[in-house]
C-alpha cells in the first residue's frame, strides 16, 4: 500500500507532531529515503522513537520497512515520470472503451437497483460526489462517501440488487481492494473504474470500466489527469437521464 493511501486511512489517528513528521516525508521522499532515521529525526528536532510509532501507526514493522517501501514507490513514479515525460495524452475515443452494449447493461442495472454506491479514496472522491448527485436528481437513491469507515459501515445494509462503483485509476488501493472484496461477499453488482491496465480491482469486480488515466506526480503530488474517468460515467449518466427525464 502506498505511502499517501495509509496516511489517509490513519489521518484521523494522527497527532500533530506525527502529521509534521507526514507533511516532511511526503515533501521530501528523497532526503527520507537517503538518510537514517537519527538524520530524519535531527532534521526535525523529534526523537527517533516518535518516527518509529509513527510508521507503526502507518501498519509499517518499523522505520526500516517504511523507508524501503518510500524507495521502491520513488523508484517506480521515476520510471513514470521518464516514461511520460513530454508526452500529452492522446486524444481518446470514449467508444474504444465503453461499447453501447456495456452502456446499456448498466443503465439497465440502474434501474433495477435499490440504491447506487460510489467507492472512491483521494482525489476521486469528486467523482463519486457528482456522480450520485447527478443520479439524485431523478429521485435514484445514491451514495457517495467521505470516509472508509462510512463505506464499510454501508456494505452491511447492501443487498443483491444494489450496485456499487469502485472508483481507482490504479485500481491497486489495498484499502478499496478491500472494501470491494467485502461488497463481494454481499452479492450486489460491483463495476470497477479504472486506468487501462491490468489491475487488482479490475479482477475483483463483476463488470469492469476503463480510462485513460495514467498516474502523473509533480514534486510528488497526484495530478493524474481524471478527465476521462468523469467523462466515462457522465456518458453512463446521460444515457440514464435519457429514460427518465
Amino acid at each position: 500500500m502506498q505511502f499517501s493511501h495509509r496516511v489517509l486511512i490513519h489521518k484521523n489517528e494522527l497527532n500533530e507532531s506525527e502529521q509534521e513528521i507526514v507533511r516532511f516525508i511526503q515533501n521530501n521522499p528523497s532526503e527520507v529515503v537517503s538518510n537514517s532515521i537519527q538524520d530524519l529525526a535531527t532534521t526535525l528536532f523529534i526523537h527517533p522513537t516518535t518516527v518509529v510509532r509513527l510508521a507503526k501507526k502507518l501498519d509499517y514493522t518499523g522505520f526500516a520497512e517504511m523507508k524501503h517501501e518510500l524507495r521502491t514507490e520513488q523508484q517506480q513514479l521515476d520510471k513514470i515520470r521518464n516514461q511520460t515525460k513530454n508526452n500529452e495524452a492522446p486524444k481518446i475515443d470514449l467508444s474504444e472503451y465503453l461499447a453501447n452494449t456495456t452502456v446499456e447493461k448498466i443503465v439497465s442495472l440502474i434501474e433495477k437497483a435499490r440504491d447506487v454506491h460510489f467507492y472512491g479514496i483521494g482525489n476521486s472522491q469528486f467523482l463519486c460526489e457528482i456522480s450520485a448527485k447527478q443520479l439524485r436528481c431523478t429521485d435514484k437513491r445514491s451514495h457517495y462517501y467521505q470516509h472508509r469507515h462510512d463505506m464499510l459501515y454501508s456494505i452491511h445494509e447492501l443487498k443483491a440488487y444494489d450496485l456499487i462503483f469502485v472508483i481507482s485509476m490504479s485500481g491497486e488501493s489495498e484499502s478499496l481492494n478491500d472494501v470491494a472484496r467485502l461488497v463481494k461477499k454481499t452479492g450486489a453488482t460491483l463495476i470497477s473504474l479504472t486506468h487501462i491496465t491490468p489491475n487488482t480491482l479490475s479482477e475483483i469486480a463483476d463488470i469492469n470500466l476503463y480510462c485513460y488515466a495514467p498516474i502523473n506526480y509533480i514534486h510528488n503530488y497526484d495530478v493524474t489527469n481524471r478527465t476521462y474517468a468523469m467523462a466515462t460515467l457522465y456518458r453512463i449518466i446521460e444515457k440514464y437521464w435519457q429514460y427518465h427525464i
